[in-house]
């Protein structure tokens, strides 16, 4: 006489399915928004919120990528724009060298000696802003102070990419904090940008 044995239930394939379909349901309208041109990605004007003191920069417009406690981050075209707020700061040329040694780390670039990095090279000051340069890393930073009683607190960004990037970004920024057009000299250090990108290349 037969005998008839039950089966268990092949769930390793439904499992799979709804674990692709879960993925595809998460991640899929990243992966649409990523691949969409830059004309139909959603921009708005850059602002700096996270102090007790607000900065507009009405004349960049950048999306939104990232926004954790102190920090945010922007993508602004071809170049990226990283914030960071700090408070009760007594040097701000040396927030600016540890902002963009520590950026150094991000890119797994070997960390310079602090006491050395950038010591050399002359901050460009003007109104409430500092910038500071890293050809090697071709990134820009700017300190913009708050005034009144918030005058030891800085929003700090970050700006790395090309040149050409660089330049069309930090112009906006530092028009905000000073009032004024983006210096030569501060053009010159961020022109060295590329040009160390080509050393680099032929080597």
């Amino acid at each position: 006489m037969p005998e008839y044995r039950l089966q268990p239930r092949k769930v390793g394939g439904l499992l799979a399915g709804v674990s692709v379909f879960a993925a595809v349901i998460l991640c899929g309208p990243n992966f649409i928004y990523a691949a969409l041109p830059e004309s139909v990605r959603v921009t708005e004007p850059v602002v700096l919120d996270i102090l007790d003191f607000q900065e507009e920069i009405p004349e960049l417009n950048c999306e939104s990528s990232a926004a954790l406690g102190s920090m945010a981050e922007w993508d602004c075209g071809q170049a990226t724009v990283k914030m960071n707020a700090y408070t009760d700061i007594d040097d701000e040329v040396l927030l600016l060298r540890r902002a963009l040694r520590f950026e150094n780390l991000n890119n797994g670039l070997q960390i310079p000696n602090i006491d050395t990095y950038l010591a050399g090279q002359e901050p460009i000051t003007a109104g409430r802003g500092v910038l500071l340069t890293d050809p090697e890393l071709r990134a820009a930073a700017i300190a913009i102070r708050g005034e009144g009683e918030y005058a030891d607190d800085y929003y700090v960004l970050t700006v790395t990419g090309s040149a050409d990037a660089t330049t069309a970004v930090a112009a906006p920024i530092w028009q905000a904090a000073t009032g004024e057009k983006l210096p030569e000299r501060a053009r010159e250090g961020i022109g060295a940008f590329d040009q160390k990108q080509t050393e680099r290349i032929s080597l």
